[in-house]
C-alpha cells in the first residue's frame, strides 16, 4: 500500500535543500527539506585582524552588488563575530540588507539571489594624525625618522607608529 502523509511546514520560505523524494522511506527526526526565510539577506565581510580596531557596530557600509552594478546602497554593520580564524587571522563582520519583493516579467520574486556576491566599503572616521611616507622611517627595534635642522643636517628621533598604510605610516 501506498502512504501519503501531508507535512506542513513550520514556517514559509524557500526550499533550498531537498533530502527526500518520491518513494523513499523516511524515519523520524529525519532532514527532509532545508527553509530558508530570504526576506533579509546577511552580507558576511571578511576582517583581518589588523583592521578590527576600525571597526564596530552600527558602522555605515557602502554596498553593490555584483548583480546590479553601479547602484550603491546604504547599510550598516549588525554584528562582529568576536572569533578569529587560526589559519587566515580574520573574522567576519555582519551587515542585514532588506530583500523585498519584486515584480519581474518571471513573476514576483525576490530582489537579491541566494549566495550573490557584493563588494562593501566601510567608512571608518579617525583623528588627524601625522602621517610620514612609510621609507622615511627605519625601523631597527625602534621605529626612527630623521629630522632635518636649520643648518642642513639631520637628528633622529624616535616615534610611535600607529595605523600602516599601503605606502604611509
Amino acid at each position: 500500500t501506498n502512504l501519503h502523509v501531508e507535512i506542513l511546514a513550520p514556517m514559509s520560505g524557500t526550499v533550498v535543500s531537498r533530502n527526500v523524494y518520491e518513494g523513499q522511506t523516511v524515519t523520524e527526526g529525519q532532514a527532509l527539506f532545508e527553509l530558508a526565510d530570504f526576506s533579509t539577506m546577511w552580507l558576511k565581510l571578511d576582517v583581518y585582524e589588523q583592521d578590527l580596531p576600525w571597526l564596530r557596530v552600527g558602522q555605515p557600509v557602502a554596498v553593490e552588488f555584483a548583480s546590479h552594478p553601479g547602484h550603491t546602497e546604504a547599510h550598516t554593520i549588525t554584528f562582529i563575530d568576536p572569533n578569529l580564524q587560526a589559519d587566515t587571522r580574520s573574522t567576519q563582520a555582519r551587515v542585514e540588507i532588506p530583500n523585498p519583493r519584486v515584480d519581474t516579467p518571471a513573476g514576483p520574486q525576490r530582489r537579491f539571489r541566494h549566495r550573490l556576491l557584493a563588494t562593501a566599503r566601510v567608512r571608518i572616521e579617525l583623528e588627524p594624525v601625522l602621517l610620514v611616507p612609510r621609507a622615511a622611517v627605519l625601523d631597527a627595534g625602534q621605529p626612527r625618522v630623521f629630522v632635518e635642522l636649520s643648518d642642513g643636517t639631520y637628528q633622529p628621533r624616535a616615534v610611535v607608529v600607529g595605523r600602516r598604510g599601503d605606502t604611509e605610516l
